[in-house]
């Protein structure tokens, strides 16, 4: 049961690759197109892109409730260790934390989770 559940999770935490290149994608081509414009930059439109990116960011967060009930339940009550489990915690913590605020603290209970130790 344990496995599953860590499968189920780390499955459902690969979203958070795909939340990583959703925001950074379109603010990296917003900002190439401001430096290869020749004109002036619309300040509106920058911060329209930039609010929306932020915005999708935060309703994101919601959906990470679903993979953290399945990875702390193979964690805290199967005591899940494999070394799988632990290396896809990181790798999905890590793209977290390189998000928003929001999963951002998420990225850090995804951490804590890899490296913890069980009792």
């Amino acid at each position: 049961m344990s496995k599953v559940l860590g499968i189920i999770g780390c499955i459902l935490l690969a979203y958070s690759f795909v939340d990583f290149l959703s925001l950074y994608l379109p603010l990296l081509s917003l900002f190439q197109q401001i430096m290869i414009s020749t004109e002036p930059a619309d300040p509106r439109l920058i911060a329209g892109e930039i609010s929306s990116s932020m915005v999708a960011q935060i309703v994101s967060s919601i959906y990470y409730l679903v993979p953290l009930t399945f990875i702390s339940l193979a964690s805290f009550k199967y005591k899940l260790t494999t070394k799988w489990f632990k290396l896809w915690l990181r790798l999905f913590g890590f793209f977290l934390l390189l998000t928003p605020i929001a999963n951002s603290i998420i990225g850090i209970y995804v951490l804590f989770l890899s490296w913890r130790k069980h009792v």
